[in-house]
């Protein structure tokens, strides 16, 4: 279902700070189930997150938040990643 009333804003640590606990159940959320068949423990969850305001700080993260009636209902977010010795992109889209 689309929503006429959808914002998209582009945030940075200020604007994802003040809605995290909503950011952080998306997270979890979406970290869990990409693995269905693995056992992804909040800790790790955790230990990834607690990186995230030094991406901000490094202006190496765009986030875009997508918001209904003022609550975080999902995000879209790239930050610069390794992965086998390679430099990429990592995107991702959470709902």
């Amino acid at each position: 279902m689309l929503y006429k009333d959808i914002i998209i804003e582009k945030w940075d640590w200020k604007n994802l700070e003040q809605h995290y606990d909503a950011f952080f159940t998306l997270y979890v959320e979406n970290t869990q189930g990409h693995e269905p068949e693995k056992e992804i423990s909040l800790p790790y969850i955790e230990k990834k997150a607690e990186q995230i305001p030094g991406l901000f700080e490094k202006n190496q993260i765009i986030f875009f938040a997508a918001l209904i009636q003022n609550q975080l209902a999902g995000f879209l977010w790239a930050y610069p990643r390794t992965f086998i010795e390679t430099p990429r992109i990592c995107i991702k889209a959470l709902s």
